[in-house]
């Protein structure tokens, strides 16, 4: 999909947005192993692993200063990967359950290197944070599980943003933002003093709202990218049709027009 993602129509598309994805891509790429970069065989657990390392270096607290997706393409990426992960860990099962049938023993695939056998933890952390499920020292004892090959907050981390089936990665509808936005907004008014926001505290109060439960990535990386636009807009002057004094109102605008080539069935299509 990365390797034919040069294919796609820009022409339609926010040209903020584009400068942000191909500056935050080369800073990815800087930092990826070698073997990922420029590779034409590039797929199974290979492909995902490079999959999950991209999403890793999005996610980090240094891409955030030079990443910021809209949460219409956000889901499209959890979309995505998550679908590249199931599937690659389903032949993968299936492959090794061929082979101890066939041979008796284990026989694993040269392309599965121990970096890459961290994928297949997943399912373990799945079935471990079940089993705990209302254990007060739950990523604790997950930990234990997997004889600690990933700390608790690894876990943790891992699970409330990617994992927990709960989640729900649609894009924020526009009352969601308009919630978010004031939410944090009356919160530094009423504690100019503090450092950080409570995301968790916003996220249950989101969630008792709208029915919906949101990771904290979400919500912070929404957060973060209005802050970017607002820094490139000193003015004041409200580009986003979103915003726009026609939808606080309550009257009907413009839709925008989306490129079919960015709906998911086609990014699916392009990771064949």
């Amino acid at each position: 999909m990365l390797q034919n993602m040069e294919k796609i129509n820009t022409d339609e598309l926010d040209e903020d947005f584009v400068i942000e994805v191909e500056s935050a891509v080369k800073s990815i790429y800087s930092q990826l192993p070698l073997k990922y970069i420029g590779s034409s065989t590039m797929r199974g657990i290979s492909f995902v692993k490079f999959l999950e390392n991209a999403v890793e270096r999005m996610n980090s607290s240094e891409t955030l200063t030079l990443l910021s997706i809209s949460s219409e393409y956000e889901s499209i990426i959890q979309f995505v990967a998550q679908e590249a992960i199931k599937e690659s860990i389903d032949r993968y099962e299936k492959s090794m359950s061929t082979l101890r049938n066939e041979k008796g023993k284990l026989q694993l695939n040269g392309e599965i290197s121990n970096s890459n056998k961290r994928l297949i933890k997943n399912s373990k952390i799945e079935r471990y944070m079940k089993e705990f499920e209302h254990h007060p020292n739950r990523y604790n004892l997950v930990s234990e599980k997997m004889n600690k090959q990933f700390s608790p907050k690894m876990i943790c981390q891992r699970w409330t943003n990617i994992l927990d089936p709960r989640l729900c990665h649609d894009s924020f509808d526009e009352t969601e933002k308009l919630y978010l936005i004031e939410w944090v907004k009356k919160y530094k008014i009423q504690n100019p003093s503090a450092d950080k926001i409570p995301w968790k505290t916003l996220i249950l109060e989101m969630k008792d709202k709208f029915g919906k439960l949101r990771s904290e990535n979400k919500v912070k990386n929404f957060w973060h990218s209005k802050q970017r636009q607002k820094g490139r807009n000193p003015s004041g002057i409200n580009h986003d049709i979103s915003y726009s004094p026609q939808y606080n109102n309550g009257q009907e605008s413009s839709e925008i027009k989306r490129d079919p080539k960015m709906e998911i069935p086609a990014l699916i299509n392009l990771s064949k």
